[in-house]
């Protein structure tokens, strides 16, 4: 009844730790009305609306399902289906500053696409004049503000607050849940080369394929590194470096092990790095190496494997886990295969299952900071929690029905598949869904 996240990453630490999430800035009713550009036409706004009604997003028919000042509109990519969203005469009544008045509402600002309108992911774009935006992960063109790289930002900063928006080429990245942030160059940590400015390092903001970073500070010289940024056993490649270890030396090099874990090209999972190459911390014995499933190799910490795959040997029995005896815990991995994917030997420590954990905090010669044996801490939100592993065989991506009945899987890939709750599912809170939305005690 866990929700799953993806594999190499969770490993390394929470996402948190390696660098916040950009929040997308949140629509302001209340905002200015300075700007141009759009449609003249209004939502339904008169006497016949309805205060208690619909606002942004919510699903409608027409007009009159919406609260007042909102329209009902079509979804951009919905397949036909509308939802509520502001009413506006001119982009400049947008206060969301990824959205732009289209057909009398607020909708999102498309980038033009790599080649589509020569934008490419993550660069300037047109909102109202040329490169007065920058196209976000999502492919929506953000309204730049004049916040510089390194300067505060607000993350739920309105159109009419240019002050607290980044300027084009640039993002807000926060902690989750505060309300300020830094800006920071955007880059892709999966090009050719790295674009980030003298003195920083493209660092992947999470572990996925679309290449998403951020120029961190680095510190080094020819082996820098990012302080405060933990992407430890993530992949990295000429554009993307590798956050500083305390107390240890890391680099990116190369693992052809990890890397035939972690991809597969005959299931179209190729490595979106280019390259076999992960951050790894330097060793002398898997003493040092923390992380509870890792051990020393070619005096690299790597991933501690034991069983076997194919015959399920090996599985659920003592490991040698260096100084102390682990456990051999099979990994699902979530691309639709039967059966793990690989096994750990996975130290256990004192923490219950579903108990608050620190994944940046881990380490192997502290029992109290490692989860329960069958259990790894997970990123979850700006801290962690106990997630138990896939206690059965996974026929498909779908899942077949977890040990306890619940028939979700939420897989990320590549990611681990653990048990969560399917739409219905009991649930007490979020992260019991694979949704990871709860409501009334039911998975939505």
């Amino acid at each position: 009844m866990i929700r799953a996240t993806r594999w190499a990453g969770l490993l390394a630490g929470c996402t948190g730790c390696l660098l916040p999430a950009l929040v997308a800035s949140a629509p302001d009713a209340g905002a200015g009305s300075s700007g141009g550009g759009g449609s003249s036409s209004g939502g339904q706004v008169g006497p016949t609306c309805a205060a208690d009604a619909g606002g942004p997003g919510f699903s409608c028919a027409t007009d009159a399902d919406c609260a007042c000042g909102n329209g009902c509109a079509l979804v951009p990519g919905g397949f036909g289906s509308r939802a509520c969203a502001l009413a506006c005469r001119q982009t400049g009544d947008c206060p969301d500053p990824a959205t732009s008045c289209a057909g009398g509402t607020c909708q999102p600002t498309p980038c033009g696409g790599d080649g589509g309108a020569g934008e490419s992911p993550y660069g300037p774009c047109e909102v109202q004049a040329p490169a007065d935006g920058t196209c976000d992960r999502s492919g929506r063109c953000v309204q730049s503000g004049t916040a510089q790289p390194a300067e505060p930002c607000g993350v739920a900063a309105t159109r009419s607050q240019p002050g607290q928006l980044c300027a084009t080429g640039s993002a807000c990245f926060a902690p989750p849940g505060a309300s300020q942030g830094t800006c920071r160059q955007v880059c892709s940590s999966t090009a050719a080369t790295d674009s980030c400015a003298p003195g920083t390092l493209c660092v992947g903001v999470d572990f996925g394929y679309d290449g998403y970073g951020a120029c961190e500070p680095a510190q080094g010289g020819a082996s820098a590194c990012a302080p405060g940024v933990a992407n430890e056993l993530w992949p990295c490649g000429p554009s993307s470096g590798c956050g500083c270890l305390p107390g240890a030396a890391v680099a990116c090099v190369a693992d052809p092990t990890l890397e035939a874990l972690l991809y597969d090209p005959d299931l179209a999972l190729p490595n979106p790095y280019g390259s076999d190459t992960f951050c790894e911390r330097a060793c002398a014995s898997a003493a040092d190496c923390p992380l509870p499933y890792t051990t020393c190799l070619g005096s690299r910490c790597t991933y501690d494997l034991c069983g076997s795959p194919g015959t399920g040997e090996g599985f659920g029995l003592p490991c040698d886990a260096g100084a102390a005896t682990g456990l051999c815990t099979p990994v699902y991995e979530s691309h639709g295969v039967t059966g793990p994917g690989f096994g750990l030997c996975l130290l256990g420590g004192t923490l219950p299952d579903e108990a608050p954990c620190s994944p940046a905090a881990q380490n192997r010669a502290d029992p109290a900071t490692l989860c329960a044996t069958g259990d790894l801490c997970l990123p979850q939100g700006d801290a962690g929690l106990c997630f138990a592993l896939w206690p059965t065989s996974v026929a498909e991506s779908t899942g077949a029905p977890c040990a306890d009945g619940y028939g979700g899987v939420f897989g990320l890939v590549p990611g681990v598949a653990v048990c969560c709750g399917a739409s219905g599912d009991p649930c007490a809170v979020p992260h019991d869904c694979c949704s990871a939305q709860c409501a009334q005690g039911a998975c939505l």
